[in-house]
């Protein structure tokens, strides 16, 4: 849910920018800029643009701001590569990763000498 927040706050953003530029924009524009920015989000968050375009597709019913939606997506995309951004799992993995790594090594340092071993047993014991 923040990430659909975010996304639509950012449509919002570039929707009253570009009004402001423009001297205003229709509801239509402004509707769609919100639909594409939270489309954008989504996908650029999950590296999942099929998956935020279908999404976005069915809050609105509207196929007509497909365009839109893929524009957005890849100018989202661009600036998490740009700003080397992994998604959204890859950085949840490595924080997993150094979180369980760093609780086993931590326990075999505590481990007494001679005491239960960390590694499951082999399947000869």
């Amino acid at each position: 849910v923040p990430a659909l927040l975010f996304g639509v706050l950012g449509g919002q953003i570039f929707s009253q920018g570009y009004g402001l530029l423009m001297g205003g924009v229709e509801a239509d524009f402004h509707a769609v800029c919100l639909v594409a920015g939270m489309a954008a989000s989504i996908g650029a968050l999950f590296r999942t643009p099929l998956t935020a375009t279908i999404m976005a597709v069915e809050i609105t019913g509207t196929y007509t701001c497909l365009l839109e939606i893929s524009i957005a997506y890849i100018a989202a995309h661009s600036l998490l590569g740009l700003a080397r951004q992994p998604d959204l799992y890859t950085a949840l993995g490595r924080i997993h990763q150094s979180h369980v790594g760093g609780k086993t090594a931590r326990l075999a340092a505590a481990r007494p000498s001679g005491g239960p071993s960390l590694r499951p047993p082999d399947a000869s014991d």
